[in-house]
């Protein structure tokens, strides 16, 4: 096949753009034609092009019609749609929150996938995509890089906080407070606590638990890890054997929080701390979240999109109708954006003009008594 992956950037090694990097490594050592289009390029697509994967930022740049576009993040997926008229289109949402994920509508997106329930039911619900076109596809982790580490020690003594937000100004400090009372030391591997990587597996075989969100707690556990669910939106259970698949379904993520961030929170689930059923749990995750599997799926997802593209009924006018609709939509989020920004800036420079109009009236005063 012939395969076009869209994505809002390629430059951090983060999110989305590890697994756009990931899943198409795999496609080409499958023999598929692979190229990848965003409007923001950097460090990471140096990495894929070194690969031998064709990065672009002009789609006027691919010399082939895609047999598929695998479509993320809306701009890119519906500019991408638009240039390639002929071309099938499925859209993967890897989130809810940021508004690049939002699922847009269009006949000629056959099908939908989402790596969270929470996230489907978003798509479901409140951006109108028909149920029976929506699928759940789990992340998954290349073992080749996670490798287990060494059995876990009976007792926690090193934990990691392995996120990109975790900062002093948020949860950060509390994790350590919590970690100190169990007398379990800790470290953070991330860009807000100045500890980026982009070779966090040859940390994770260092640490007893680690406190991580999304794919990266996946890769935790896979790694071997106890691993426990807190990240920006609160504080979630030590993941165990016996509600692996749930919280897999919501991707470890907001879905799987239970209460806000506390020390005492944090510390009941330090306190859940069991290295046989973490042992067990490893195993079992290991034999089904290898990427090989996950891109059985996905290439699977392309033919019966490619298939049922065949058959489906869809015209110039009601393309044009649903691009038209996007473009409306489109529009009138970046002019509510663009007008609370300005009102954001008014606001700012009243108040810097208002600090300055009382440090003035202070220094009047000053130089009076001074006199």
């Amino acid at each position: 096949m012939k395969i076009l992956i869209t994505n809002n950037a390629l430059s951090a090694h983060t999110g989305s753009e590890l697994y756009v990097k990931e899943i198409t490594e795999e496609l080409m050592r499958r023999g598929h034609a692979l190229a990848v289009y965003s409007t923001q390029i950097g460090k990471l697509s140096g990495a894929m092009e070194k690969s031998g994967i064709q990065v672009i930022d002009y789609l006027s740049k691919l010399n082939w019609a895609p047999d598929i576009i695998h479509g993320q993040h809306h701009l890119e997926t519906m500019t991408a749609l638009a240039y390639f008229p002929s071309a099938p289109v499925i859209y993967f949402c890897h989130g809810w929150r940021p508004w690049q994920e939002k699922p847009p509508l269009h006949p000629r997106i056959i099908e939908y996938a989402t790596v969270d329930t929470m996230t489907l039911d978003f798509a479901v619900k409140q951006c109108g995509v028909p149920k029976e076109k929506i699928r759940l596809l789990h992340n998954f982790v290349n073992l080749n890089r996670f490798k287990q580490r060494e059995p876990l020690p009976k007792t926690p003594k090193r934990a990691l906080v392995f996120n990109n937000a975790a900062s002093n100004d948020n949860y950060l400090p509390m994790v350590r407070r919590a970690c100190q009372k169990a007398g379990v030391s800790l470290d953070t591997l991330g860009f807000s606590s100045g500890h980026p990587t982009d070779q966090p597996e040859n940390f994770l075989k260092n640490y007893d638990i680690v406190f991580a969100v999304g794919k990266s707690a996946l890769e935790a556990l896979a790694s071997g890890n106890a691993v426990v669910v807190c990240g920006n939106h609160g504080v979630g259970p030590m993941v165990t054997l016996k509600e692996m698949g749930r919280l897999r379904d919501c991707n470890f993520g907001t879905a799987a929080v239970h209460s806000k961030h506390g020390v005492g929170a944090i510390y009941r689930e330090i306190c859940k701390y069991n290295a046989e059923d973490s042992a067990a749990l490893t195993q079992a995750l290991r034999a089904t979240i290898g990427i090989s599997p996950a891109v059985d799926k996905l290439e699977k997802f392309y033919l019966d999109a490619i298939e049922k593209y065949k058959t489906a009924n869809i015209s110039l006018e009601g393309e044009a109708h649903a691009l038209s609709s996007y473009l409306r939509d489109t529009a009138i989020f970046l002019k509510q954006t663009h007008q609370d920004l300005h009102q954001k800036n008014l606001l700012f420079k009243s108040i810097k003009s208002l600090k300055l109009t009382k440090a003035w009236d202070i220094y009047k005063k000053i130089k009076n008594q001074i006199k």
